[in-house]
């Protein structure tokens, strides 16, 4: 049981890490900021743009796996499935990739800081 609570808390930590990273990430570079893509695609999916909650839960869009079904493939006819992936959809595995090296650069300046933290007590 104890086991199955330090997954369950590793899995809450490291989806934590990896939101904030994003977050940090989509605010500081504007190559990873898709907030004009995922309005036009709200606006014309339905009908509304998003609110600021949802801009910052899907971290500008780039969470949202509709939107990246729809602005990362490509059909290869009108009306048919999107299928042929395209350069957005590099943008948005670059962000993940980006994302997974500044979530552990948080994590070792974290240890970091309570090692010296620490160390002074």
């Amino acid at each position: 049981m104890a086991e199955a609570l330090l997954l369950i808390g590793f899995f809450v930590l490291a989806s934590i890490s990896a939101w904030v990273s994003m977050l940090i990430l989509a605010s500081v570079f504007p190559f990873f900021n898709f907030k004009k893509e995922y309005t036009e695609y709200l606006l014309r999916v339905s009908g509304a743009p998003p609110t600021r909650l949802r801009l910052l839960l899907t971290v500008y869009g780039a969470n949202s796996y509709f939107f990246k079904i729809d602005w990362g493939h490509d059909s290869p006819a009108p009306g048919a499935l999107k299928t042929t992936p395209n350069r957005n959809l590099f943008r948005m595995l670059l962000l993940a990739l980006a994302t997974l090296i500044f979530s552990v650069f948080l994590w070792v300046d974290a240890s970091a800081m309570f090692n010296i933290i620490s160390a002074r007590i």
